[in-house]
């Protein structure tokens, strides 16, 4: 392992700059650091079919092995707890590099912890803003994103994917648009009238964004199945997602719960209580 790397690996992770809507959505993916790995379930069948789709990129036409090993720089944005940094690093050359972005650094120590027998790669943290990006124009050949989008401006994010990326570059991007979390939305709106579940871009809006900077999209629908309301609500605080963009949010009284409750089950199947994403999946040649 290279000084340089030695020094990636070990740096002290600082605090970001972030804007005042950022700072609260920021300290629920903190608190849920050290749990999150436990509740990701969504995020892990997300970036197994990204890593595929970028296999499939980087595959060779005539080989049944894909071309691992041959890039220099990738960017995992959004890295969390850094559950896709090990694969992507397989991805590097020899004296190749990867940055992890996230803008939680409680993230990013998990993130570190976890990578910490990859001693023969060269992996550099950055507690950033996706928004605030501060990286050298053309300067990776792999941007790598699973389920970070929806909460930034992609008017912000797309372009300087663009603009990081080398003229050959190539990036993958998931995301979530309306129709998310339908199921506990309208469970909610039966009986309040504050949202209680941040909106989403509708599909034809993100496409729009989307093709403005050259990315394509498409979409799939995924469903996760809970035994209970309980179990339901947990594995959304348990990765974080549980934050609402609102300041008239109704507590969670007893009789909220109660009330919550009841109309989440009229949504019961055989299998369990259903929570539904509509997934957006963003590709540059890619």
């Amino acid at each position: 392992m290279s000084k340089r790397a030695l020094h990636s690996q070990s740096a002290t992770i600082k605090q970001p700059v972030l804007s005042k809507d950022k700072q609260p959505i920021s300290r629920a993916f903190a608190k849920a650091a050290k749990t999150y790995d436990d509740y990701a379930q969504l995020q892990q069948q997300v970036a197994e079919v990204g890593l595929q789709h970028v296999l499939l990129k980087l595959k060779p036409l005539k080989s049944e092995k894909p071309l691992s090993g041959q890039l220099k720089q990738i960017l995992d944005l959004g890295c969390g707890t850094g559950m896709m940094l090990p694969a992507l690093s397989a991805l590097l050359d020899e004296d190749g590099k990867l940055s992890a972005v996230d803008f939680a650094p409680e993230m990013l120590i998990q993130a570190k912890k976890r990578c910490q027998a990859l001693s023969n790669k060269e992996i550099e943290y950055f507690a950033m803003d996706a928004e605030q990006l501060h990286f050298a124009d053309a300067q990776f050949d792999l941007m790598y994103s699973n389920l970070m989008l929806q909460w930034c401006d992609p008017h912000k994010v797309l372009p300087a994917v663009r603009r990081l990326l080398t003229p050959l570059g190539i990036a993958w991007m998931s995301t979530l648009v309306a129709g998310s979390l339908l199921e506990l939305h309208q469970s909610f709106a039966s009986f309040q009238h504050q949202p209680s579940v941040n909106p989403f871009l509708m599909p034809n809006q993100l496409t729009e964004m989307a093709s403005i900077y050259g990315f394509v999209v498409s979409f799939e629908q995924r469903r996760l199945f809970y035994p209970d309301l309980r179990a339901l609500l947990m594995g959304l605080k348990g990765v974080g997602a549980n934050w609402v963009q609102t300041s008239s949010r109704t507590p969670m009284t007893k009789t909220t719960w109660l009330a919550l409750n009841q109309a989440y089950e009229h949504w019961r199947t055989p299998e369990g209580l259903p929570l539904t994403y509509q997934l957006a999946y963003l590709r540059y040649n890619c």
